[in-house]
């Protein structure tokens, strides 16, 4: 596990005791609804330090990538269909201007920063997005709402979305089992189009090459919550990763 995945496991370990303090003095408040409070709390502190940071010493938005990844797995740079170039370990790393970024999947895609764009201000772009599935619709509805947290800054967003992944905490909504079992159970059926066109894209030929050591092989049907909680993060990672590009991101 890497410095930032430390730092963002604690971050959400930290925004679980505040959500109990938050729920003493307020019962009335759901686990879900004082966890995402929590993280408000948590986010508007960490970006302020940021804030405090950057008036002192001024520093680069772009991120350099110093450390080797001790992963055994293919790195993935590009997902589109004819275009998948897999990276294996101590070949050369994507490009420069490229972060790489693991998601709950235990795979990697690139994420390239590109100056003025992200604002996702094209209304009629996400409504068409979003009628396209049930999964898409859900995917965008939450993003909306946690998009209030960074004051609409949908880039910052993103970014903590895809290179921490849902594993950080980051997305209340699917934090406990239940919540991530019942949203397998909902969209179970645009989850299972995803996986496939995730594996055909990857030459995969079960969920265990895409997810790794994750995966349950016992559970080869995702009957049980382990592999029902990988695909539900799964699907939000991926729908967004989807929805950013569309946008005018490059992953």
């Amino acid at each position: 596990m890497s410095a930032k995945q430390r730092a963002a496991r604690a971050r959400f370990k930290a925004a679980v005791a505040e959500a109990k303090k938050l729920r003493k003095k307020n019962p009335k408040l759901t686990n879900t609804q004082a966890l995402r409070q929590a993280f408000a709390i948590s986010y508007g502190k960490k970006r302020a330090k940021v804030g405090a940071a950057k008036k002192s010493k001024p520093t680069s938005d772009m991120h350099k990538d110093t450390k080797s990844h001790n992963v055994n797995i293919r790195v993935v740079s590009g997902w589109k269909k004819g275009k998948t170039k897999f990276v294996e370990k101590g070949e050369k790393r994507p490009k420069r201007n490229a972060i790489l970024v693991k998601r709950s999947s235990g795979a990697f895609s690139s994420f390239k920063r590109i100056a003025g764009v992200g604002k996702m201000n094209d209304n009629k772009q996400l409504t068409q997005i979003a009628s396209e599935s049930k999964l898409k619709s859900a995917v965008i509805r939450i993003l909306k709402d946690k998009a209030k947290d960074y004051k609409g800054d949908y880039k910052t967003l993103f970014d903590e979305i895809l290179r921490y992944g849902l594993e950080s905490g980051i997305i209340s909504d699917l934090v406990y089992y239940d919540d991530t079992k019942a949203w397998f159970k909902k969209y179970n059926s645009d989850i299972s189009i995803l996986l496939k066109d995730t594996m055909y894209e990857l030459g995969a030929n079960s969920p265990s090459q895409v997810f790794g050591k994750k995966w349950d092989e016992t559970d080869p049907f995702a009957n049980d919550t382990n592999n029902q909680n990988l695909l539900a993060w799964f699907s939000f990672e991926e729908t967004t990763k989807e929805i950013a590009n569309r946008l005018g991101y490059e992953i």
